[in-house]
């Protein structure tokens, strides 16, 4: 019985399992505060959180013994969530997996999860009185949750694919529903002060996804 050869191959897979880790508790936390700097108007320091994580990010993958690879998953999604949401702050494009580098269900789980922030980002706005800002947000968690939905076929694989979708179907109607009223009120004062125009919210409809 080659009993030394197991118990080396499980030390360097607890090895490998605890850097990782340790280094996703740096990943996260890096992450965390960056979306918290985002919703604070800080982006540029958002971006720069998260140039380093990117670099910790790779380092952890090039020491992850394939066995304990999952374990980045965390680490990944945070990063995912945060650097899509600077994206759509920015007025940019959702990166692409290839430029992020993430596992494939780190990036997909990361997307679902910004969805929440997204609606934070529209409250913000409305709050503000930035409705045409609000509504372009609202019109983006619309298109994330129609391209995601696919994803509800491979909870077995993705784990938590359809509990994060469904918890993204909810946020969408509280949504609708937030941004919505916000049309209608506005619309109402325009024309108590005798100013035309607005968007119509019977034109706030559901999106691609919500009808599956």
């Amino acid at each position: 019985m080659d009993l030394d050869g197991i118990t080396e191959t499980l030390e360097r897979m607890q090895e490998s399992r605890d850097a990782i880790l340790g280094g996703s508790r740096r990943v996260i936390g890096l992450c965390s505060r960056a979306i918290m700097s985002i919703h604070g108007g800080g982006v540029d320091e958002a971006a720069r959180m998260l140039e380093e994580v990117r670099p910790l990010l790779d380092e952890m993958r090039s020491g992850a013994h394939p066995r304990t690879a999952q374990h980045l998953i965390p680490a990944e999604q945070e990063y995912v969530e945060a650097s899509a949401l600077l994206a759509v702050v920015r007025g940019g494009e959702i990166p692409r997996i290839d430029k992020l580098g993430t596992m494939p269900e780190s990036y997909v789980l990361g997307l679902l999860d910004m969805v929440g922030e997204l609606k934070r980002l529209m409250l913000d706005h409305m709050r503000a009185g930035r409705t045409g800002q609000a509504l372009s947000v609202f019109d983006a968690m619309d298109r994330m949750y129609g391209e995601l939905y696919r994803f509800a076929a491979y909870d077995k694989i993705l784990k938590e694919s359809r509990r994060k979708l469904d918890v993204c179907r909810m946020v969408l109607e509280t949504s609708r529903s937030a941004i919505t009223e916000e049309v209608r009120r506005q619309d109402m004062v325009r024309t108590a002060s005798g100013h035309d125009g607005g968007r119509d919210p019977h034109t706030i409809q559901h999106g691609a996804g919500d009808g599956i």
